[in-house]
């Protein structure tokens, strides 16, 4: 993060207009690529998506504008064929990715893999120039929003790395797929400002968190903020250390016993 942070900052003193952004593989299973701390030294977040279905898609949109909290999100689309980068894929499939990139305010990066004039490939570039040539129509739609979701889950990358839990919550996929407005909430930037228009907020697999995301989750439960959790939430501290009780129990005023809350 700190070589990063540094080399945009000399990357502005050439150009204050070039943007710095790293593949920095945000939905690894684990710690070993080591790159979370990057994401805020960078100008856009990028997605790199390859072998996904439509569905898979989403969640990983979800996720990706959780943690880029505010700043664009670039999704480089597996657009092409993987065992043979001269074919695209099929039209449905080209259609099911990159609608659910745009859905997500998710700006789409096709490769030029697959782009041979063929007469096997004629039918899937149709089907991507008429999805960018609608998007190009329509740019009011994809500029200063953010999507509308009454419902949140917390995305903890530090429970991913020091706790091995799902960066994904399995609640993720359930609400989307029930048709629930939903988004994720990255515990680094849960606030007033990220949740003022959020009424309930999920806290799924999110063992590790600091004292001050806990300060701020319980002040906007007192706003009137419902907050659904598990029973292990906040028990450890934001490098993995086991707490003597929960810190988000103590933020919020709650005592720990053996049954339960109280």
């Amino acid at each position: 993060a700190e070589a990063t942070e540094a080399f945009r900052k000399r990357l502005r003193e050439v150009s204050p207009n070039m943007a710095l952004f790293a593949n920095t593989q945000y939905q690894y299973s684990d710690w070993t690529l080591a790159t979370d701390l990057q994401y805020e030294c960078e100008d856009m977040l990028l997605s790199e998506s390859r072998g996904l279905t439509g569905a898979g898609m989403s969640d990983k949109m979800l996720l990706g504008r959780g943690l880029a909290a505010g700043r664009p999100l670039w999704n480089y689309l597996g657009t092409f064929d993987e065992k043979d980068f001269t074919k695209l894929r099929p039209p449905d499939t080209l259609l099911s990715i990159v609608c659910s990139t745009m859905a997500h305010l998710a700006n789409p990066w096709i490769v030029y893999y697959g782009f041979e004039p063929t007469e096997q490939n004629r039918a899937p570039q149709q089907t991507l120039s008429q999805l960018m040539g609608w998007r190009a129509q329509h740019a009011d739609l994809f500029v200063g929003l953010r999507p509308a979701a009454p419902v949140a889950v917390l995305v903890s990358t530090v429970s991913r790395n020091c706790r091995g839990t799902p960066l994904t919550p399995p609640c993720l996929r359930e609400l989307r797929s029930r048709g629930v407005p939903v988004r994720a909430v990255s515990d680094r930037h849960a606030n007033a400002d990220t949740l003022a228009d959020v009424k309930v907020l999920v806290a799924q697999g999110v063992p590790c968190m600091s004292e001050e995301t806990a300060t701020h989750l319980a002040s906007w439960v007192r706003s009137g903020g419902t907050l659904v959790a598990d029973d292990d939430t906040g028990w450890y501290d934001d490098i993995g250390r086991l707490r003597p009780a929960s810190g988000l129990l103590r933020a919020l005023g709650l005592a720990q016993v053996a049954d339960g809350v109280a």
